[in-house]
């Protein structure tokens, strides 16, 4: 019951603070995975070295 209460009570700090918007559920946006980026030449290119070992 004390892990209720305490989320009920950050829910309720967070609406006094910042609103509905402050509530959403972020889970979704914040998954651990990288944030993606443009790969370089070299890497592009161990990538498709990579993909072609494994198709023969």
């Amino acid at each position: 019951m004390k892990r209720v209460k305490s989320a009920g009570g950050r829910w309720r700090a967070a609406y006094r603070n910042e609103g509905v918007a402050r509530l959403k559920d972020t889970r979704k946006y914040n998954t651990g995975r990288p944030a993606e980026k443009e790969l370089s030449i070299e890497e592009k290119y161990n990538l498709i070295g990579k993909l072609s070992r494994n198709i023969d």
